[in-house]
């Protein structure tokens, strides 16, 4: 390996926090794809990463302990990371994504193809690393879909239900599919865009950020498909099969992978959906006929502070029901 060994460590875990400018992230994915030795330390580290992050969202213990912790037991040579470091890694930083990693072990231990899966609990994001170094944000009670590798396949095919933000490693060989609910998809070469699909919503939105997509849908058993520019956002309704384009500055739709909440002239109801992702509440609308529209963004903010924002704005009132959505345990609050 050419690059100094410390160097490389450090560039690696910059690389998957976001962080670094554009020449040691070019640095980084030049060394990945030197070999398949390379690629797999950096989806191990990568994984290592995700770790941290989640216990920063759970603030459980301290993170930057933690992340100096995982840093001195990273060794980046030729040779894949240990299983045991990885089992102890495993052991002392909660996972919520521990039954991929362990099937990734399964996997690279006999060399075979399987389908991964990686949840968010409500509430929670997560980073994922795919196995062509895409990286994806997966927002609160989502599910991501993967093959432990995408070689001897023509496409780079996974499945979403719920939203999450995708950063696509460029392959123009390789076209990347998102299937999401509705039967609709995203294909892409390597862009950035963010989509949301859960499965109970009337909606699909698809928000390109840079790059292009094609968004396809069926109507009467006819596909159609519609392309999207950087700044545009389709959104389709799952049962009339109607698709509209739309303009956008994407910070509203891509705001919660930075953990904001950010509204512009948003709809009342479009801005309580966002509040229920990231705050895992439930929110009755007693009253069909309130309206509004809210600008405003929120980072640590509690959920009383913005809802008090929302009663001085636009004199909505709002309180906490006695009863609890017992299938997701979440607290009802009621706007009315």
């Amino acid at each position: 390996m050419e690059e100094n060994q410390n160097n490389m460590e450090d560039l690696l875990l910059a690389y998957y926090e976001g962080q670094g400018t554009e020449e040691e992230r070019a640095r980084v994915e030049s060394w990945i794809h030197e070999s398949e030795e390379n690629h797999q330390i950096a989806r191990q580290v990568g994984m290592l990463c995700l770790a941290t992050d989640t216990l920063k969202m759970s603030e459980k213990i301290d993170t930057e302990k933690a992340l100096k912790k995982v840093k001195r037991k990273i060794t980046v040579q030729k040779r894949i990371i240990r299983w045991d470091w990885l089992e102890r890694a495993a052991a002392i930083l909660f996972l919520p994504v521990l039954a991929a990693l362990l099937m990734e072990y399964w996997v690279h231990r006999d060399n075979e193809i399987q389908m991964l899966e990686a949840r968010t609990s409500p509430g929670m994001t997560a980073k994922i690393v795919l196995p062509d170094s895409s990286v994806v944000c997966l927002n609160s009670n989502s599910e991501l879909r993967y093959p432990s590798s995408f070689r001897g396949e023509e496409t780079r095919k996974v499945e979403l239900q719920g939203e999450a933000y995708f950063d696509v490693y460029r392959n123009p060989d390789k076209k990347f599919i998102v299937s999401a609910p509705g039967k609709t998809q995203v294909e892409v070469l390597g862009t950035s865009f963010n989509i949301e699909a859960y499965q109970e919503e009337p909606e699909v939105t698809v928000t390109l950020v840079k790059g292009k997509v094609v968004f396809g849908y069926n109507l009467s058993g006819e596909s159609k498909r519609i392309s999207l520019t950087p700044g545009q956002k389709v959104i389709y309704d799952v049962k009339n099969a109607a698709a509209k384009l739309d303009k956008t500055s994407c910070l509203v739709e891509t705001a919660w992978k930075d953990g904001k909440v950010i509204f512009s002239n948003t709809p009342l109801k479009e801005a309580l959906h966002a509040l229920e992702k990231r705050y895992n509440v439930k929110f009755i609308l007693s009253n069909p006929h309130l309206d509004g529209a809210f600008t405003g963004t929120f980072t640590n903010q509690r959920l009383e502070t913005i809802l008090e924002y929302f009663r001085i704005s636009s004199a909505i009132q709002w309180r906490y029901v006695d009863s609890h959505d017992k299938l997701n345990q979440r607290t009802e609050i009621e706007i009315y």
